[in-house]
C-alpha cells in the first residue's frame, strides 16, 4: 500500500513501486532529502497505523454487539416467547 495516497499496488515489485512513485508523487516528494525525507516517511507511517487501529477497534465493538444480540435471542428462544416480548430480557 502506498503511504501517500493509500492506493494498493497490485504486485510488489521494484518496477511497479518505482513507476507508481514517479507517476504520482515524484513532483511533491522528490525535493525531500536525508532527515526531512525520513521525518515525512515516519509521519505517513504513523498516520496509516492510526487509521488501521481505528478499524480494528470498530471490528472488536461489532463482535461484542453481535455476541450480545445472539445471547439475548437465545434467552428469548429458551423462554418460548415471541421476540416482541421485552419482559424476558433482564
Amino acid at each position: 500500500m502506498c503511504l501517500v495516497c493509500r492506493e494498493l499496488i497490485s504486485v510488489l515489485k521494484e518496477y511497479n513501486i518505482k513507476r507508481h512513485y514517479e507517476f504520482k508523487h515524484k513532483v511533491k516528494y522528490d525535493s525531500l532529502y536525508g532527515q526531512l525525507r525520513e521525518i515525512e516517511v515516519n509521519k505517513l507511517q504513523k498516520a496509516l497505523t492510526g487509521e488501521q487501529t481505528i478499524f480494528s477497534k470498530i471490528t472488536t465493538q461489532n463482535k461484542a454487539i453481535i455476541s450480545a444480540s445472539v445471547n439475548v435471542a437465545m434467552l428469548i428462544a429458551k423462554e418460548g416467547k415471541p421476540f416482541t416480548d421485552a419482559e424476558n430480557v433482564y
